[in-house]
């Protein structure tokens, strides 16, 4: 079997192959193993019968069979060795298949195509500055009040929404005593704990009795009392209110190593500032790769389009909640939108194919830069991150580390990191307009 492959165009190529005799008498062959298994013969049980009477049985009724096995065999036996590689399923092209002499045929597929990175460095960009407003002070410092909120006895109060009561609690079904707790605490703020209670217990004060009976749905999720008839009995015992304490030196010592309010709103501007300008920068860091694509265009292969929208779909499918090996379609977001199939498509489309230009640009400047991620790189990171999210160090961390599904996705994005920073340093940045924090965070652009 011999081939030869023709480019014919920056994404797509031919492979042209031309069969021996020998070669479709060989896929003969398979097909009339394959068709063995299903021929009736008499005297023979299914499948058993000998392949030459097989073949005098079945004579040319294989052609297509013989057909397509040579083609696709051919195909698979030489893909790996295909220059360039292909990204895509190829379609097929039959042009000969004649027995005993030869057949011809192609295969027509797509392919990476080369880049060539004249214009990558000393880039000019300009980064949007941030500005902030001293509004952004009030929901963190509310957070804080709210994380060392100070519980006030209510005595003498009726129990309002918000208020944590103490109560000495008991639940039964005629005289069989179900449940007992002489010192539940309550928390009127979240959800109810048991039917009716949240409402029986407002407006009681300190020293207050009171008991109701309750039909308890069948699908309670505590068997006790699902589908029974119960009496709840309760004496308040206590009655505790939130207050928020105020905003001043002592709430600053409370929310860390502060000694004033002032160094706590410091820590604060300086947080919320290092954010916002992270974000700006990875818009700095935008820019410059849409620079370098419109400075060196080059095409992309519509199947990794295809797969790259796909991917889009899934990750949508999942912030929305959809079943896993579900996702929503083209059409669904065409109806969920108010606009035409060929609009979300030609949209999704776009976006599809500014992602692989930008991954694209991406390797081929590391590829060109030499920029590898280094194994102490990974572990160091792989440690830290670790560490981060509470394991402790030791053998189970170690195992980890080495662990290659970890190390293969994270060595993938921190050479993309690596690559923007160094896209960044090379270019010449400019300080640009100022841009508000607040509206970065109405935008859902950052969160604080």
């Amino acid at each position: 079997m011999e081939y030869k492959v023709k480019k014919k165009s920056d994404t797509q190529a031919v492979v042209t192959f031309t069969a021996t005799a020998a070669d479709i008498e060989g896929a003969y062959e398979k097909a009339y193993v394959k068709a063995a298994s299903k021929v009736k013969l008499p005297g023979f049980r299914p499948g058993k019968a000998p392949i030459d009477l097989v073949k005098k049985h079945l004579g040319d009724s294989v052609i297509e069979d013989a057909a397509n096995i040579l083609v696709i065999d051919a195909y698979n036996d030489t893909v790996e060795k295909l220059d360039p590689s292909p990204v895509s399923r190829p379609s097929f092209k039959l042009e000969k298949f004649e027995p005993g002499k030869g057949a011809e045929f192609e295969a027509e597929y797509e392919f990476l195509p080369e880049i060539k990175l004249a214009k990558y460095k000393k880039l000019k960009v300009e980064q949007e500055q941030p500005e902030f407003e001293e509004a952004l002070y009030e929901p963190v410092l509310t957070k804080i009040q709210e994380q060392n909120v100070i519980m006030v006895p209510r005595e003498g109060q009726p129990v309002s929404e918000g208020d944590v009561v103490t109560l000495n609690l008991q639940i039964a079904q005629g005289k069989k005593e179900l449940y007992k707790n002489s010192e539940l605490e309550f928390d009127t703020a979240k959800d109810e704990i048991f039917p009716g209670l949240k409402e029986a217990v407002s407006g009681k004060k300190v020293g207050d009795a009171h008991s109701y009976e309750v039909d308890v749905e069948k699908n309670f999720p505590d068997r006790r009392y699902a589908g029974k008839k119960v009496t709840v009995s309760f004496d308040t015992v206590d009655v505790r209110a939130r207050e928020l304490p105020a905003i001043n030196d002592e709430l600053a010592a409370q929310a860390g190593e502060f000694s004033t309010l002032a160094d706590l709103k410091a820590d604060i501007k300086s947080k919320i500032l290092k954010v916002a300008e992270e974000h700006l920068k990875g818009r700095a860091m935008d820019s410059l790769i849409k620079q370098i694509i419109e400075k060196n265009p080059f095409a992309v292969p519509t199947a990794l389009v295809e797969t790259e929208v796909e991917r889009i779909l899934a990750n949508l499918s999942r912030r929305l909640g959809i079943e896993e090996g579900k996702r929503i379609s083209i059409e669904g977001l065409a109806q969920l939108t108010g606009r035409t199939g060929e609009e979300v498509k030609s949209e999704y489309e776009a976006m599809a194919l500014e992602n692989i230009k930008s991954r694209m640009v991406i390797d081929e400047t590391a590829r060109l830069e030499s920029i590898e991620v280094t194994d102490a790189d990974l572990e160091k990171e792989i440690r830290e991150r670790l560490v981060s999210a509470g394991y402790e160090d030791g053998p189970m961390l170690d195992r980890m580390v080495q662990d290659e599904n970890l190390r293969s996705g994270l060595r993938d994005e921190m050479k993309v990191k690596k690559t923007l920073d160094w896209l960044y340093e090379n270019a010449e940045v400019k300080k640009g307009d100022k841009v508000s924090i607040k509206k970065l965070i109405e935008e859902g652009k950052i969160r604080i």
